[in-house]
């Protein structure tokens, strides 16, 4: 493990850099995030179902429109696009945010001068153009990739230029919207290795916890949304260029779950081995002279033996995952929440064909 003193000339290093970046700008001004939110996601959605009304009105007419846009495989490319970009755009403005306040809650618990706590906390919502913007032809090269393996979802041309539109905005934006969560996820980790660990109290290192499992229920989220897909019939989440996208966000969601952690569970990892190592030797030292099973030991010997061999393990059931039993719960239930939702889309889809 690095030395303190290393992780916090890293830390400041990192302020600096993110310092100079502008505010993310797909987070809305406001103190009201659950407003925010709605507003950023109704938007949003409205804009999307716009673009998939407006290319097929304008290719096909007014006339044949409504019959285009409520076929099957068109509603069902529409929705998903709403339902997606929609929660990137509203979920974004509380996962920043949440992220602040954990910084906050570990205040006490990271050894790091409190004037670079500040400008830590500042930066969370920050990241510099020369890391953001080259993300954008690499989500470009992606979406045309993606939409080249689709291949024709649908017969109509307008909505089917409506969703290649979609599909490059939600690579864009899930590019645009990852990239500072990998930077904050790897700021908790170094954070992590500056933490002081109290092995009877670990439920006050949870902050780590929650700032690695909040992203991945924004990440499931959007992994729901692919049940939309199952909807109309004959389709498959295996055709074309789907499992493209569920790669890439299961990859995502795997990151950003074990990089925010992986400095306090070094952390956690060794004082729990220097504490053990510290037990060990004074229970070594206490069967130098005799053994505590011996019958001329002393009752004042047992009972220490008994209190070390007790507190040793407790210290041995310290976990090095920071979730607490409310984390450990939440992760499960992000875990089983695609593989449900995808069944319950199997099941709508049986009875709409009358299966059921």
């Amino acid at each position: 493990m690095a030395p303190a003193h290393e992780d916090a000339a890293t830390l400041a290093r990192e302020a600096a850099w993110r310092r100079t970046g502008p505010r993310l700008w797909f987070l809305l001004h406001g103190p009201n995030r659950r407003r925010c939110a709605l507003n950023a996601g109704t938007g949003v959605g409205l804009a999307v179902a716009a673009i998939f009304v407006i290319a097929t009105v304008s290719w096909h007419g007014t006339e044949a429109a409504p019959a285009i846009l409520m076929s099957p495989p068109v509603l069902a490319a529409a929705a998903f696009f709403i339902l997606s970009l929609s929660l990137l755009a509203a979920l974004t403005q509380i996962i920043f945010p949440a992220a602040v306040r954990d910084l906050e809650d570990l205040r006490s618990e990271i050894d790091v001068d409190p004037a670079m706590l500040d400008d830590l906390v500042a930066t969370l919502g920050r990241l510099p153009l020369r890391s953001s913007l080259p993300a954008v032809p690499v989500a470009m090269t992606l979406s045309a990739a993606h939409i080249w393996l689709l291949g024709e979802t649908t017969p109509y041309a307008g909505p089917w230029l409506a969703g290649s539109i979609c599909n490059v905005l939600l690579w864009v934006a899930m590019f645009q919207i990852a990239m500072p969560l990998v930077h904050n996820a790897r700021l908790f980790s170094l954070l992590g290795r500056c933490a002081r660990v109290d092995l009877y109290n670990p439920d006050r290192l949870t902050p780590f916890g929650r700032t690695a499992i909040r992203p991945c229920l924004f990440i499931i989220a959007l992994q729901c949304a692919y049940a939309i897909l199952m909807i109309p019939e004959s389709t498959s989440l295996l055709r074309g260029g789907v499992p493209l996208g569920l790669v890439a966000s299961m990859g995502l969601v795997a990151g950003l779950f074990f990089l925010p952690l992986r400095g306090i569970r070094e952390q956690i990892r060794g004082e729990r081995d220097r504490t053990l190592l510290s037990l060990d030797d004074r229970l070594g030292e206490l069967t130098t002279n005799s053994h505590p099973g011996a019958p001329d030991t002393p009752i004042a010997k047992l009972a220490e033996a008994d209190r070390l061999l007790a507190l040793r393990s407790r210290v041995a059931s310290v976990s090095t995952w920071p979730l607490g039993f409310a984390g450990f719960r939440q992760l499960f239930i992000y875990v089983v929440l695609v593989p449900l939702t995808w069944v319950g889309a199997a099941l709508v889809e049986m009875m709409i064909d009358g299966r059921l």
